[in-house]
């Protein structure tokens, strides 16, 4: 089997988001596959320089920011690649969100192996989200001054450089491919879509978990319970959420909210809830490790994910719809690959609080709805979101790169 080198902004190791969690479904699946993977990354917050476990090799870059990009970066994973090649041949070079583009552009011309990147955004995408973000004329001016021009000049080069230098491109939504196309000329015959599966041996139905989570959080086993989780930043929208269920308290005076995460928009969130006269029924609970969301999703009767954020199919998606939790979303990015209205979720306008108000209330007070939702989410992940399907077209797209005449 081959010898990949991965590379990748951050780990679990700097983080909880989706980025991490993506890398590391296409680490874990690559060992599956028989393949050896180092893997090359920003400095650990702790100072960890490697780590080995179960066929992967885990380089942290000193004098490199945490979990950013940055001229830093590019130069030293470069310079890594370089040493890790020289000690063991690498057969295939791997990349998520464009972190191999130092070695797109540094190592490549000079050793032209099969290079395969995984995409779930576009750069424009990335802008609008930055713009989202934005709070304030002090983050506006930060924006144009400093976000927008790093942008274009930046990030907007390193997607071309990628893309060109790629020999496959897997892109977790559909609608990523016709948008890359146009924007940077590269050719259809590059794209392969790889939705991340969901594990349903650790993601799934559990009354037990059920009844564990809402002891802890003080909720009764009859209370209506909704669930938001996400990284607690302005772009996910958990703000609006807020606002939606304060205009169900006179319909659902014993509505219960569990907020999963940790950010700095933590304190404006609780702030609002505070202001919004719902932090009572609010429980805040921090980051949480995956092993553990699972009771989460359990323990919710709704699961809402009113993001702002242009992205890929959010894995919190597909996690709540593996432990059969409805599931009310934002309509955009590429969440409606998924996410089809009235038959696995409901969709929403992003940021439209009285839409998403009506659409808890609705499924609140129509058990058989979520039930039939919960049914049409779950024959979805195993009829399309299974890991039989995401490991034959990653070790497709392995043996395409390493065999172009096969």
């Amino acid at each position: 089997m081959a010898h990949i080198c991965f590379f990748a902004r951050s780990l679990l190791a700097h983080g909880l988001g989706g980025n991490e969690r993506q890398a590391k479904y296409l680490i874990d699946s690559l060992v599956q596959l028989g393949h050896r993977v180092t893997v090359l990354t920003t400095r650990h917050p702790e100072g960890v320089e490697r780590e080995e476990a179960q066929g992967v090799e885990i380089h942290y870059l000193a004098q490199t920011p945490i979990a950013r990009f940055s001229q830093a970066y590019w130069e030293a994973s470069a310079q890594a690649f370089e040493r890790v090649h020289g000690r063991d041949p690498v057969d295939v070079v791997m990349d998520i969100s464009m972190a191999g583009y130092g070695w797109a552009t540094t190592c490549r011309p000079r050793s032209p192996l099969p290079f395969v990147s995984f995409l779930s955004g576009g750069w424009k995408d990335g802008l609008r989200n930055r713009w989202t973000e934005a709070d304030g004329l002090k983050d506006m001016a930060h924006f144009l001054l400093r976000a927008l021009p790093e942008w274009w000049w930046g990030y907007r080069c390193w997607f071309r450089d990628v893309l060109r230098a790629a020999d496959r491109i897997l892109v977790d939504h559909t609608s990523l491919t016709p948008i890359l196309m146009k924007e940077f000329g590269v050719s259809e015959a590059k794209f392969r879509p790889a939705l991340p599966p969901a594990d349903v041996e650790r993601f799934r139905p559990d009354p037990i978990l059920r009844a564990h989570v809402r002891k802890q959080y003080g909720f009764g086993e009859q209370q209506p319970v909704i669930l938001m989780a996400a990284v607690l930043s302005k772009q996910k929208g958990l703000q609006v959420g807020l606002e939606a269920v304060c205009r169900l308290i006179e319909t659902f005076p014993d509505l219960g909210v569990l907020v999963v995460g940790g950010g700095r928009y933590e304190a404006n969130l609780k702030g609002l809830a505070e202001r919004l006269g719902i932090v009572g029924r609010v429980r805040f609970c921090g980051a949480v490790e995956p092993d553990a969301m699972p009771g989460y999703y359990n323990a919710s009767d709704l699961f809402i994910n009113p993001t702002l954020r242009v992205e890929g199919m959010p894995l919190v998606i597909t996690e709540a719809m593996a432990c059969g939790t409805p599931i009310i979303t934002s309509a955009i990015g590429g969440i409606p690959d998924v996410v089809v209205h009235g038959k696995t979720g409901r969709l929403v306008p992003p940021g439209d609080v009285a839409r998403l108000s009506e659409e808890i209330a609705h499924l609140l007070a129509h058990p058989e709805e979520r039930r039939a939702l919960a049914e049409g989410a779950l024959r979805y992940i195993q009829d399309h979101l299974n890991e039989k399907h995401f490991l034959q077209v990653v070790d497709e797209t392995i043996q395409e790169v390493l065999d172009p005449k096969r």
